[in-house]
C-alpha cells in the first residue's frame, strides 16, 4: 500500500460526527480538567511540535533546569501542522485498510476458506513496502520477534486483528532475545495489550515501543501520548565520564580534594550548601586528569599504605567488563578513557560480605522531572567474606559485587554466604526485603537506608536534568547502582541504562516481571481511536487548504474553536483524559515517588537555586 492507493473521502458534515461523547465517571464526579486544557490547540497531540525546542536548543552548563517544559512557541505554522496531519493521516490510513483486510482473512479461514489472500499475508515480511525508506522511522524489519510458540503468535495475531483501530498496541525492537521474552511475556498477562505484528507496514502505530538500545523511530513523526522507552542524551547520566562532570558542577569533592577521613571526602571550601551534592566517592576521568588522580593516589599512599586502593572502570563498559581493583599507580594505564574511583575499603557488610544495591528508577520526564523509584530490587553479594589484606586485592570474588563476575563462583560459595541462606534462588543476588530483615537483626535502621537511597537517587538525576531535554514520548527505567560505608552513608557507583532483564534465577523473574509490569502501569499509554483521528486530520487538512484559498472555515455547528477541538479530540482519546505531568498516577504496584510533589524534591531544588 502506498499513498497513491488511498484516495480522501469526503470530509465528515456535521450531521455525520455523531453525538457528543458520553463524558466518564470522572468528569461525572466533579473532574473539570477538559482536553483541551492539556492540548491548548491541535498542534500540541504532534510531537513534531516539541520537538523545534526540545533537542534544538541546548542549555548552559552554568544554568540549572527550568522547570516548564514544553515548546516555548505557540503552535506549528500551517504548513507544519498539514504536514504532520498529513503524515498521521497516511499512516493510519494504511493501518486501518490493513486492519479491514486482514480481518476478513481471519474470518474466512475460521470458515475453512482462506483463499489466496491468505497465502499472500504469509509472505508480507518479503515486501513491506518500506525498503525505500530513508527516515529514521521503527522499520518492521528492525523488529526482532523471539516468540518460539507458533501457535501462541498466531492466536495473538487472530486477537490483533479482531482489536480494531482501538487497540492497544505494543512493539518490542531488541537484538536480545531476554528483553523481547520477558517484555512480551508481561504485557501477555496485562489484557488488553496487543503485539503489533512486523512487515505490514505499519510502522509507528503501536501505543508503546519496548527497545533495548537506542531506538531506531524518528520521534517528531509520533503522537504526543505514544510512549519509547528511551531518552535521547541520557548518557548525561549513565556515562561514568559525564555523570562526573554534572555531579562535579554541583560539588567540587567529585575530584581533585582534601580526605578529612578514610572514605568521606571534603573539599578544602566546601558549603553547607553544595555538600548535599556530595554523591560520589573522589573520582578522575583519564587521561584529562591524570596529573590530579597521582596527586590524590600519592596523598593516598602516604596516609593509607595498602589501603589506598582504587578501582579502575571503562568509561564505556558495563556488567563488569575491564573493572580492576589496583593499590599500585604503575598498574593504571591512562592511554584509553577510564574512570579512576576511591575504592570503599569500609562498606558496609551483610554476615561479612560486601554487597552493592541494585534499584530501579523509572523517570517519565525530564525538564521537569518526574520519577519513581521501586521498592523491590536487589542486594548484588561478593561470593568470598570481605577483606583488604594484600594476598586479596586481585580477587575480584572479593571485590567486585557484578552479577556477571559472581555467578562464576557459585560453586565454590560459603554455606553461610547470605545468597545460599536466604533460600531465594537467586543465583548471587537476594532481595532487597530479605536485606533488610537481615540487616535489621545486626540492628541497623533501614528505614533510614532507604531515605538516603531515595534521596541519592533523586539527586543524581537532579544533577544531570539539564542536559536532557524535555521529550514528551519518553521514559526510562535506569538502574542506580549503591552502596553504604560501615556509617550507613550511600553513594553511587554507577547509572546504568537498560539494566538487564534476563531471567536467570526464579527471584529474577519475580522481581524484573514485577517492576515491567508496575512500569507500564505508570507510564499507561492511553487507547486512541486510529479511525477518528484520519477522520480529523482529513476535515482539518481541507480546512487549512480552504482558508488559504479565502473560502472561510466553517466551525462545524460549534461555537468556538475549542469546543470543536475538544469534541475532536474526546473522540480520538475516546472520552479518557491522559495522565499529566504531577498527577499521580492512579497504579503505582511497588513504585514510591521520588518528584514532583514530594518534600525531599522541594528542598533539593531549593538548594539547587541557591548555587545556580
Amino acid at each position: 500500500l502506498g499513498e497513491k492507493d488511498l484516495v480522501p473521502k469526503p470530509p465528515l458534515k456535521k450531521d455525520q460526527r455523531g453525538p457528543p461523547v458520553a463524558p466518564k465517571k470522572s468528569e461525572e464526579a466533579g473532574d473539570k480538567r477538559m482536553f483541551t486544557d492539556i492540548y491548548p490547540h491541535f498542534s500540541s497531540i504532534f510531537s513534531s511540535f516539541h520537538e523545534r525546542d526540545s533537542l534544538s536548543s541546548q542549555s548552559r552548563s552554568n544554568v540549572a533546569p527550568s522547570s516548564s517544559g514544553g515548546s516555548r512557541r505557540g503552535k506549528l505554522k500551517g504548513s507544519e501542522l498539514a504536514a504532520s496531519m498529513h503524515w498521521q493521516w497516511w499512516l493510519y490510513s494504511v493501518f486501518n485498510q490493513v486492519m479491514d483486510d486482514y480481518s476478513t482473512v481471519f474470518e474466512l479461514s475460521e470458515n475453512g476458506n482462506s483463499g489466496n489472500r491468505g497465502d499472500d499475508s504469509d509472505n508480507h515480511d518479503d515486501n513491506d513496502g518500506d525498503d525505500d525508506d530513508n527516515d529514521d522511522d521503527d522499520d518492521d524489519d528492525d523488529a526482532m520477534d523471539w516468540t518460539p510458540n507458533v501457535g501462541k503468535k498466531q492466536s495473538g495475531q487472530k486477537a490483533f486483528y479482531a482489536g480494531g483501530s482501538e487497540s492497544l498496541l505494543y512493539r518490542v525492537n531488541s537484538s536480545r532475545a531476554e528483553v523481547y521474552n520477558i517484555v512480551s511475556d508481561v504485557l501477555a498477562t496485562s489484557r488488553p495489550w496487543l503485539e503489533l505484528p512486523t512487515g505490514l507496514g505499519l510502522k509507528t502505530s503501536w501505543n508503546l515501543l519496548w527497545s533495548w538500545s537506542k531506538p531506531k523511530v524518528d520521534f517528531s513523526t509520533l503522537l504526543v501520548w505514544q510512549k519509547v522507552n528511551h531518552f535521547r542524551n541520557a548518557r548525561a547520566l549513565t556515562r561514568k565520564d559525564l555523570l562526573k562532570k554534572h555531579i562535579q558542577r554541583f560539588c567540587a569533592s567529585v575530584g581533585g580534594i582534601e580526605a578529612s577521613s578514610k572514605n568521606n571526602y571534603v573539599a578544602p571550601k566546601q558549603t553547607a550548601s553544595n555538600e548535599v551534592w556530595n554523591l560520589m566517592p573522589q573520582t578522575f576521568v583519564l587521561p584529562q586528569e591524570f596529573n590530579s588522580f597521582v596527586k590524590a593516589f600519592s596523598k593516598g599512599q602516604a596516609e593509607y599504605g595498602e589501603e589506598n586502593l582504587w578501582i579502575i572502570k571503562p568509561v564505556g563498559m558495563s556488567r563488569g567488563r575491564g573493572i580492576s581493583v589496583v593499590n599500585d599507580i604503575g598498574s593504571v594505564s591512562y592511554s584509553e578513557r577510564v574512570v579512576c574511583q576511591r575504592y570503599l575499603t569500609n562498606p558496609l557488610l551483610l554476615n561479612g560480605y560486601k554487597f552493592d544495591l541494585r534499584i530501579y528508577v523509572l523517570v517519565t520526564s525530564f525538564s521537569p522531572l518526574e520519577a519513581f523509584v521501586f521498592r523491590e530490587g536487589f542486594a548484588r553479594m561478593s561470593s568470598q567474606k570481605f577483606s583488604i589484606g594484600k594476598g586479596s586485592i586481585a580477587n575480584k570474588w572479593v571485590h567486585l559485587t557484578n552479577s556477571s563476575i559472581q555467578k562464576n563462583a557459585k560453586d565454590t560459595m560459603p554455606a553461610d554466604n547470605p545468597c545460599r541462606t536466604s533460600g531465594e534462588n537467586g543465583g548471587s543476588k537476594i532481595s532487597l526485603t530479605y536485606l533488610w530483615k537481615a540487616l535489621e537483626r545486626q540492628g541497623v535502621d533501614t528505614k533510614d537506608m532507604w531515605k538516603r537511597i531515595c534521596d541519592l537517587c533523586l539527586k543524581t538525576l537532579m544533577v544531570a536534568e539539564d542536559s536532557i531535554p524535555n521529550q514528551p514520548n519518553a521514559f526510562e527505567v535506569f538502574g542506580f547502582d549503591v552502596i553504604f560505608d560501615e556509617d550507613r552513608n550511600a553513594w553511587l557507583i554507577e547509572v546504568n541504562a537498560s539494566p538487564a532483564m534476563a531471567r536467570e534465577t526464579r527471584l529474577d523473574e519475580k522481581i524484573k516481571e514485577a517492576m515491567i509490569h508496575d512500569t507500564i502501569k505508570i507510564v499507561d499509554p492511553p487507547k486512541f481511536d486510529r479511525k477518528e483521528l484520519v477522520a480529523v486530520c482529513e476535515r482539518r487538512m481541507k480546512e487549512i487548504q480552504k482558508k488559504s484559498s479565502h473560502k472561510g472555515n466553517d466551525r462545524g455547528g460549534f461555537k468556538t474553536e475549542k469546543e470543536r477541538l475538544e469534541d475532536d479530540l474526546k473522540r480520538i482519546l475516546m472520552g479518557t483524559l491522559p495522565r499529566r505531568y504531577g498527577d499521580v498516577p492512579k497504579e503505582m504496584g511497588s513504585y514510591q515517588r521520588l518528584a514532583p510533589g514530594e518534600k525531599s524534591y522541594d528542598v533539593l531544588k531549593r538548594a539547587r537555586a541557591r548555587l545556580f
